[in-house]
Parts: structure tokens; sequence; C-alpha cells
């Protein structure tokens, strides 16, 4: 395959000069398919050939290869080793905090491909010295122990945050390891340094048990996107998690069908309740290429939380056309409000646009001008950087205030300029 990419590689190099001096026959020949078709096989099968010749140099490659991954399971052995013996030191709170259950599954997972690299050749033929061999198999009976730990850290995962698709690739992965492990110890436990001669037995074995795994969730008899919708839906009527913070697009981007299923249950559920709800899981489903609103002026007029009484039927279609046109806001916004004040002392009421995100708050000013409802950002703040529930606990309370500015705009000529000093 290599050589072949390169054969093309060339054959592209060779279009690319003649076209930069205007001869076209080449470049247009080479993107042809009943060319490049065959010219590709043709390479691929030279390729072949000439390798059939080398046979040498390809075992001695392997060979090579062999005696690096015998020095480098020594060297993970070891560090799979130390690091059991560090863990009653430092405790397992900072392996959870830096996604150490992943971390675990990767080392077991190159330790047992790296014995079966080394110990491939016949069971008494040992690749090591007597003190060496036993040395990597006490590494390897120690893998049970990791086993544990690592499902220990994908359990509190799951606590907090319910089932995944990661999370049941996960704990797959983890299920057939502890069983390579498990498997590996039973032969360690039955025949010591004669070990090897039940690895090819266990391999065999735990083998079926890998093809019956892949044959089931891929198909529906073991469907994680069926079981991950349950789950989450479940753990939204339990309360374990609000209506606000549900992560729908991750039922959208991630789960197909299943995913839209449980998106229009929850609609269902709780779209009467929680109108702000229908309109995100519209939203979802819009073509961003298309203006048409995803949800009708009442749904969204019903997602408002108003806290002025009754604003103008004009300000509300003014905010409805305005925000529907942002399919991609419309997703991220978990909540909107709506508050009347009177900014600048004119008598006339301005309205605060606000809307919740799950990192971030966004507020606009809504104003008349010229008898239409026009639109000015005010600003945003981000939520690990203030305190987002004191600010919506005064929103809500109605603790607002409008303070008047220190400086005031220059104007020059017809060029309006604004100090942000503040």
């Amino acid at each position: 395959m290599l050589f072949a990419g390169s054969f093309w590689l060339l054959l592209m190099l060779w279009a690319a000069l003649f076209k930069a001096i205007n001869i076209d026959f080449f470049s247009d020949l080479f993107e042809q398919r009943w060319f490049y078709y065959p010219a590709i096989a043709l390479a691929n099968g030279f390729a072949i050939i000439i390798f059939r010749k080398l046979t040498h140099i390809i075992d001695t490659i392997t060979r090579l290869q062999q005696a690096l991954i015998k020095f480098l399971l020594v060297l993970l052995s070891l560090v799979s080793l130390l690091f059991l013996g560090a863990l009653p030191f430092t405790g397992l709170e900072p392996l959870w905090e830096s996604g150490g259950s992943s971390l675990i599954l990767w080392m077991q997972a190159l330790i047992l491909f790296f014995v079966n690299a080394v110990y491939q050749d016949e069971p008494d033929n040992w690749p090591y010295s007597v003190w060496l061999h036993r040395f990597i198999y006490i590494c390897i009976a120690i893998l049970p122990v990791y086993s544990v730990i690592s499902f220990y850290g994908l359990s509190l995962r799951i606590d907090q945050y319910g089932w995944s698709l990661s999370r049941f690739w996960a704990y797959l992965i983890w299920f057939l390891l502890a069983l390579f492990a498990i498997g590996y110890l039973w032969g360690i436990a039955k025949y010591r340094d004669r070990w090897t001669h039940q690895l090819s037995r266990t391999n065999v074995a735990i083998g079926l048990v890998v093809l019956v795994a892949m044959l089931s969730v891929n198909s529906p008899l073991l469907d994680f996107r069926k079981m991950v919708v349950a789950d989450q839906l479940q753990r939204l009527a339990d309360n374990k998690v609000t209506v606000e913070d549900f992560d729908l697009s991750y039922f959208r981007n991630h789960l197909a069908r299943p995913g839209y299923e449980g998106l229009q249950t929850l609609k269902a559920q709780y779209g009467e309740a929680h109108p702000g709800l229908l309109v995100r899981i519209n939203a979802l489903y819009a073509n961003g290429n298309n203006e048409r609103p995803s949800s009708t002026r009442d749904e969204f007029i019903a997602a408002i939380t108003l806290l002025s009484d009754n604003p103008p039927e004009t300000l509300l279609t003014a905010i409805y056309k305005q925000e529907t046109k942002n399919h991609w806001n419309l997703r991220q916004t978990q909540q909107y409000f709506l508050q009347a004040l009177d900014l600048d002392k004119d008598g006339d009421q301005e309205y605060l646009w606000i809307e919740k995100k799950p990192e971030q708050t966004v507020i606009k000013l809504f104003f008349q001008q010229d008898k239409q409802w026009k639109s000015s950002y005010l600003g945003s703040f981000r939520k690990e950087n203030n305190d987002i529930d004191q600010f919506y606990q005064a929103l809500l309370a109605g603790e607002i205030k409008v303070a008047p500015s220190r400086w005031n705009d220059v104007i020059i000529g017809d060029q309006r300029f604004r100090a942000g000093l503040e």
C-alpha cells in the first residue's frame, strides 16, 4: 500500500509539472477512473512481486521488532509494578481526577499485546532468563488488581453522569481485558514457570467470547444507543439531572435513531412544563441552510420567562423573528428572560433580553427606534468567572439598577465615540 501510494503521488507530480506549462493532458488522464483504478492495482501487484523476493528483509524486520518488544515488555512490567506500589501512598483520588481508568485499560492492553508478541513461539522456548521470566509473569499475575481498580473508577463515572456510548465500550473493553487477565492468572497459578503452555488455550477460549461480544454489539441484541437513551431518561425522571442541564446534543449527534426517539419522548413528557426544552429540541433538527423557524411563535414565546407584565406583542414578534434565525443559538440556550426597565429615563420602556447558556450568559437590550424594535448587545459573562447563581437570584428578585455613565460620548462630525473606561 505504501508503494502504491507513492506511485500515485508521483503521478500527481507528473501531472502538476506538465499542467504548470499549460499541458493538461496528463492531469485529465490521471483523474479518470478507468485509468487510476487499474494503474494503482498494477502498482500494488508489482510491489507484492518485489517483496516476495525480499522475504529475508521482512524476517529481519520481524526479529528486530520482537527484540524491541522483549525490552518494552520488561519496562512496561516494571512500570506496572512500581505504579501499583505507589497507589497506597497516593490514594486513588488523583487517579480519578485525571481520567486514570482509561490509562489503566491502555496499560493492560499493551501488556497483553506485548506478552503475546514475545511468547508466540514454542511454550518451552523462553525468550528470557528464568528470573526475568518469573518477574514477567508476576507482573501479569497482578493484572486482575488493575481490573478491579479500573472497574471502580468506571463505576464512579456511571454514578455521577450515567451511561454513555463511550462508557459502555469502556466496560466492554474492561470485561474482555479482565477475562484475559484472569485466564492468564489461572495459567500461572496452575503451571507456574510453564504457564505459557496454557496461553494459547486461554487466547482461543476468550477469543470466542470476543467474537460473540462483537457480533452482539453490532446487532439489536445489545444496542448501546438504546441502553444509553433508557438510562439517561431514567436519570431525568429520578431528578439526578435537570431538564436545563440535560445533554440534548448528545442524543442528536451520537445516538442516531434511538436518540431521535428519546428526544421525541422528552418533548411529549416534559415539553408542556418546560417549553424551552421543546424549542431546543426543534432547533436540533432544523436545517441550517433553511431560514424557516424551527419553532412556532407561540412555542418560542412560551419558553420566555417574563419578569415584567404585558410586554408589547410587537416586541415579542420582533424577538421571535430575530432569535429564531440562529438555530445554533437556540440549541445552546437553556432559558430566556425578559425584563422591562427605563434605561434612558425618557419614560418609555426598554427591555433586557437575557439568554442563559451552559457556559455563559448573554445580555441584549431591545429598544424602539422609529417605531421599530431594535436590539443592542450589552455584554456577556462566563460561568466560571462569575457568581452565576447570585446573578440569577438578583434578576428574579427584580434587583436591577440603572447607573449613569461617568463618561459622556464624543461626537466629531457625524461619528460618535463611546469611552469604554468603566
